[in-house]
C-alpha cells in the first residue's frame, strides 16, 4: 500500500473539538454527496483516505480520547484540501 499522505493533527486545546463519527458522515455528506458506513469511516481512520484505487491515500487527521476518536473542524477542512490536491494529481 502506499505511504499516507500526512495532513496536520487536530489540535484539541485551540480549535473545535467534534467526534470523528458524526462528524465525520454529516462533512462527507456535505462535501462528498454521500454519507459513508461506520466501518467505512473507521478504515479510512486506520489506513487513510483513498483518492483513487491502487493510488495515493491521505490520512484522517484524529486523535484518541478516553478510546473514541476525536477530530476538529478545522482539521476536516485541511483534510478536505489535502484530498482536493490529490484528486488533481492522480483523477
Amino acid at each position: 500500500m502506499p505511504e499516507a499522505q500526512r495532513v496536520k493533527p487536530p489540535n484539541l486545546r485551540t480549535e473545535t473539538p467534534v467526534y470523528y463519527y458524526e462528524y465525520a458522515a454529516s462533512f462527507c455528506d456535505k462535501h462528498f454527496g454521500a454519507a459513508p458506513s461506520r466501518a467505512t469511516l473507521g478504515n479510512w481512520a486506520k489506513n487513510g483516505y483513498p483518492v483513487a484505487k491502487g493510488g495515493p491515500y491521505v490520512e484522517v487527521p484524529i486523535r484518541n480520547v478516553l478510546k473514541r476518536p476525536m477530530t476538529t473542524k478545522e482539521a476536516m477542512s485541511r483534510f478536505l484540501t489535502a484530498v482536493r490536491e490529490a484528486e488533481k494529481l492522480y483523477v
